[in-house]
């Protein structure tokens, strides 16, 4: 917001003036860099750009990135993955640009690609590696949502972009800050009991004897409906806790930020004297940036990230040997215990699972799963996971003349996992499962890479009524992943529970590698601070494009008007009034080994040999999506109030999609081929209501919507898409 007053000067004298100002919730001067290729101010962008404070979030119980990220912007659905300790979210911007491909947006830290990847999990407890940035390192968040914004990102960014900025450094004394946090979480009232009933009187027997010490139980008789809660008992109240640290300050030529964090997670699930499984998360974060001024018109930046995560999770999701989804499925009916000492008698612990589960003094199958395992056996496997994740970036900036800027940055995104799945020797406790009754054992290991490259340089002018900025660059991206995995099964005996002591063994190692260039200009052009034309495109050259095909161009155009900058604009109604258009292309890149004719290794009985594997496209190439958005901010009185309407349509062309090819060939895998159609388009609506504020108290609300509608336009000559199994 704005203020003024008027002030009489006395020479010699100091002079005190006090402002109160109200914070505006339309911020068109805010300034944005990503999408841009420069710092522009928001209101010369012709295309969604969402920034996310992270101050406004100091006080809200954000324990990650993805919660950072929840409900705070429309079209960005955050989907959680599960609300166990660990589990991490998945993020999709404008919903779903691809059939084949990832979805993910492309995630940057101060001008460097991350590892966005998931971690091994447990189906639906599958961490993420953008959950490794401690979110009070962070100082804001820009979003680009679709083609039209992240035209000057090429071909991994139809998906949209994610840019984290980290705080940085101010001058004076060293300023220390220091915070603890305490949580609980309980999982939310959502699974109906188990329900079922006697079919015979002996039926109706070994029910009332197995839950004979379940409180307040009532004999059941034959035909008569009874009740249990399997899945719920299951559950406990777990506890968070938060432990950070930083410290600020500098002078003129030096200044720094470092922090600290430990955060450790024992999640909602209980009954661990089951079992082994656990829910708990650990994670160990630290961050530093240090801005060096060695000179006039000369600064360097360096930061690092750094972070050190253990995951341990149930198996869970869509998983018939899951912890849940066994409780889901008991059939209380069919519960029983064995008979230890041979009198004749069930033997039945006198204790109960939680509220309604009871428990044998030995073998059994107290929730009445039917087939595949006890909730007991499938808790005796362990899974755990661990991470290690380091990302350095340096950023030098030279003013080579005073309207002429070039600024490089360099930088490195590395991350080093392994994870464990075991089950002992003779995990068969209810002697209920045959699933590798003897034990087995998996590890896997991923190591990720991302370098990033990326020169440009930013020339302002001004002519009259007209300004220019024009900004052009070049990048360079090297992303590589490498895994390994050793599996064994049937262990001799306990305590020879390695993989290399099992009597079957399995392994396996992938590595892939892909190298994208590309090349990049923008021009804008202003005229009296209050209309914006915008014209870029950029080219590219991806390791994944076919040698047919050669590099991808992506142009893009985008204006905006801000009527309310207009000389004579007094409105005390509206006081900010903006509207837009934007037209962008970008693109999504196949696999690294998509284009390749390949073969897998196979074993005969006569040794070993090929059989095919992938048929290979020499013409494939990237998916381009092509999207429009129009929108409009309108700020009322003095900004208290604010409104942010955008409309988009997409259309993805080119799209991947698999395709099976003639057997005759002797290749029966399905071959990417560029020949399926998506449409999208939405509508989205933010409302911002700064509602009171005073020196000791502020109240503020709002509220998001988004639609969206998106169909599969052509599939070409591939057959129809089989959905539900």
């Amino acid at each position: 917001s704005r203020a003024s007053a008027n002030a009489n000067l006395t020479a010699n004298l100091p002079l005190e003036l006090d402002f109160q100002m109200r914070q505006s919730v339309i911020a068109l001067e805010a300034v944005v860099v990503t999408g841009a290729g420069a710092a522009v101010e928001k209101k010369q962008l012709g295309n969604t750009v969402a920034t996310l404070d992270m101050s406004n979030l100091e006080s809200a119980p954000v324990q990650n990135f993805s919660e950072a990220l929840a409900a705070r912007e429309p079209s960005v659905n955050i989907s959680s993955g599960g609300g166990i300790a660990g589990a991490g979210a998945t993020i999709r911007i404008r919903g779903s640009s691809s059939l084949s491909m990832s979805n993910e947006p492309v995630v940057y830290v101060d001008g460097v690609r991350i590892d966005n990847g998931a971690g091994f999990g447990a189906s639906a407890a599958t961490s993420s590696r953008l959950d490794d940035i401690s979110p009070e390192s962070i100082d804001h968040i820009e979003i680009l949502k679709g083609a039209a914004a992240a035209t000057l990102y090429g071909s991994e960014a139809s998906a949209g972009v994610i840019q984290i900025f980290t705080k940085r450094g101010n001058s004076g004394a060293p300023r220390f800050s220091f915070r603890i946090e305490q949580g609980i979480s309980n999982y939310p009232d959502v699974y109906k009991a188990n329900a079922g009933f006697a079919r015979t009187q002996g039926q109706a027997d070994t029910i009332n004897a197995v839950n004979q010490y379940t409180p307040g139980w009532t004999d059941v008789a034959q035909w008569e409906v009874f009740e249990r809660t399997y899945e719920k008992d299951l559950f406990e109240t777990g506890r968070q806790q938060t432990y950070s640290a930083s410290v600020t300050g500098g002078g003129e030529t030096v200044n720094y930020f470092v922090s600290g964090r430990f955060n450790r997670d024992d999640g909602p699930l209980g009954q661990q004297q089951l079992g082994s499984t656990r829910d708990i998360s650990r994670m160990i974060q630290g961050t530093a940036n240090i801005t060096v001024f060695p000179r006039e018109r000369l600064s360097f930046r360096l930061g690092t990230l750094y972070s050190d995560a253990m995951n341990s999770s149930p198996s869970n999701g869509n998983n018939i040997y899951g912890v849940y989804s066994l409780a889901m499925f008991g059939k209380p009916e069919l519960a029983y215990c064995e008979d230890i000492d041979g009198d004749g008698i069930m033997d039945v612990a006198n204790e109960v699972l939680g509220a309604t589960t009871p428990v044998c003094a030995g073998p059994g199958n107290t929730t009445g799963n039917a087939a595949f395992m006890t909730v007991r056996e499938a808790f005796q496997q362990e899974r755990q996971e661990d991470f290690e994740h380091f990302n350095g970036n340096l950023t030098a900036s030279y003013q080579a003349a005073d309207r002429f800027n070039i600024e490089a940055t360099f930088g490195v995104d590395v991350t080093n996992g392994r994870q464990f799945v075991f089950r002992q020797f003779q995990n068969n406790v209810d002697n209920f499962t045959e699933n590798s009754t003897d034990g087995e054992r998996t590890i896997r290991n991923r190591h990720h890479r991302e370098i990033t490259v990326d020169i440009k340089g930013i020339w302002d002018e001004r002519f009259g009524v007209f300004s220019s900025q024009m900004t052009g660059g070049v990048q360079g991206f090297i992303s590589t992943n490498s895994t390994n995995n050793a599996y064994g099964d049937q262990f001799p005996g306990p305590g020879l529970e390695t993989v290399g002591a099992a009597a079957e063994l399995d392994a396996g190692e992938n590595w892939l590698q892909v190298v994208n260039t590309g090349a990049f200009v923008q021009e804008q052009v202003g005229f009296n601070d209050y209309v914006y034309l915008t014209l870029g495109a950029r080219w590219d050259k991806n390791s994944a494009f076919g040698k047919n095909t050669g590099g991808a161009f992506y142009p893009k155009i985008s204006m905006s008007i801000i009527p309310s900058d207009m000389p004579g604009w007094n409105s005390s109604l509206l006081s900010s009034f903006r509207i837009r258009g934007a037209l962008g292309k970008s693109g999504l890149q196949p696999g690294a080994f998509d284009k390749f004719t390949t073969y897998q290794a196979g074993t005969t009985m006569q040794g070993s040999g090929l059989r095919p594997d992938n048929l290979g496209n020499q013409d494939l190439g990237p998916e381009k999506s092509v999207e429009i958005e129009a929108g409009a901010e309108l700020g009322f009185f003095d900004n208290i109030m604010g409104i942010e309407a955008t409309y988009w349509r997409r259309t993805t062309t080119d799209a991947l999609v698999d395709m099976q090819f003639p057997l005759s060939g002797g290749f029966r895998n399905f071959q990417l081929i560029n020949i399926g159609e998506l449409r999208g388009q939405g509508t989205e609506i933010k409302f911002d209501w700064n509602m009171m504020e005073s020196q000791n108290l502020s109240v503020t609300m709002f509220a998001a919507a988004s639609y969206i509608k998106e169909e599969i336009r052509s599939m070409g000559t591939a057959p129809p898409i089989k959905l539900g199994g």
